[in-house]
Parts: C-alpha cells; structure tokens; sequence
C-alpha cells in the first residue's frame, strides 16, 4: 500500500471458508517479515490442523530460511499458484475489495494514518465475515488457467526482434511459430496450431518495400 508520504507492506491470510483475515502491516516485505507472519499463524492455529497456504511466487516465500523453516514445521503447506494468475487467489480479492472500499477513498498523510485505516477495515471485517464464493465452475477455471498458460509460455518463448534476413522456426507447448523477417526490419507471421489451423497473426510495418521478402506455410507439423 503506498501514500506519497511512504509504504507500508500488508501480510494478510484469508481463512477462504470463515472469511476472516489475519492480518499486519510491516515496512518491508523480505523473507525476515514473512516469516514472522508465518509465526504467528503459527500461534494462532491449534496444532492438531494443518495449515494450507496458497501463496504467489515472489522470491520472499522462496527462501531458503523459509524453506527450512517449513521443513521444521511440517503442518504448513504452501502451494504456489502458476505466474500471472493472481487472480485465482482469493486473498487477491479482498485486498481489492480493501482498496475499493477504503484505501482508494480514502486521503493519509502519514503511514501511521495508512496502517491504522487499514487495522481497521481488517477489523470491521472479522466482526462480520463473509467468504468469497466462486460463481464460475471448476471446467471453466481450469480452462481459463490453461488459455492463459499456453500464451504466457508462446510469449516468454518468443521475443520479436528486429534481425536481418533470419527466420525463425518456435514452439511452445503445442503452438507454432513461423515468422520472417527482411533487411529492414519488416517482420510478418502466424501462430498456427498442430493442425495447421491459423489461430493469430502479426506483422510490422515495412521500412522499405524493395527489400521485402515472404516465405509461404505450406504445412505445420507437431514435434514429439
């Protein structure tokens, strides 16, 4: 959370099935303060319960004093969601609905104002929770999960740069690329499918018309 006065760093867990939320603001967010939050829901769950925790992957919660510490705690669970899907956590969610409802009305001079308004919402909160229910079915996340999967792994795969007389031949997951590039940075392609189906296209505007070059798809073959 920011304020043109500083920052402040809100570890929060949300208990997905009561809908409460332990919560506290820290200065910084390193693995030092993330295992301290660790600590304390340590404390405020009885042992017998195992803890699931689903968690981005920010290299905090990768550390490996984090990790060893889970290793001495052996009732904690963190499940890392894949990269880019924020959104399928729901504690993602409440901190919308906490800067909606209060941080982005809200004016804070200071970040002791900013914290305190922030304790505050945490508490009217737990006087009356309310869990997030999901309105979509599982098929229709896991399908949305894969799409944007499939896109994420083509585009990290493949950077267009401007190159001189090269094609380029990529594949991601069961995508293809083909695309070609000129003498002057003029540059076309299609994703197809295994199939050969066209699924998208791009191109670049050509510096120089003479110095075009094309190359036709005639078939696309899936690789093993």
């Amino acid at each position: 959370m920011i304020t043109r006065h500083g920052t402040t760093t809100l570890f929060a867990a949300l208990n997905v099935l009561g809908g409460t939320v332990i919560g506290e603001c820290k200065a910084r967010h390193r693995h030092q303060e993330f295992l301290q939050f660790l600590r304390r829901l340590d404390r405020e769950f009885p042992l017998p319960l195992d803890l699931h925790l689903i968690v981005d992957n920010y290299g905090t919660h990768k550390h490996s004093k984090v990790k060893n510490w889970q290793a001495r705690h052996r009732r904690f669970h963190l499940h890392f969601i894949p990269t880019s899907s924020s959104w399928l956590n729901l504690v993602e969610r409440w901190f919308g609905k906490l800067t909606q409802q209060r941080i982005r009305r809200g004016s804070f001079f200071s970040v002791k104002e900013l914290v305190h308004a922030i304790t505050e919402y945490l508490e009217n909160n737990n006087r009356q929770p309310k869990p997030f229910i999901w309105t979509a079915s599982v098929e229709k996340i896991l399908e949305k999960v894969n799409r944007c999967k499939a896109i994420l792994e083509t585009v990290h795969y493949f950077r267009m740069r401007k190159t001189s007389r090269r094609s380029m031949l990529c594949h991601a997951s069961s995508v293809h690329l083909w695309s070609t590039t000129t003498s002057n940075s003029s540059l076309s392609g299609r994703f197809l499918k295994t199939d050969g189906r066209v699924v998208d296209q791009w191109s670049c505007p050509e510096t120089n018309a003479e110095h075009k070059s094309k190359r036709d798809i005639e078939k696309c073959h899936a690789t093993a």
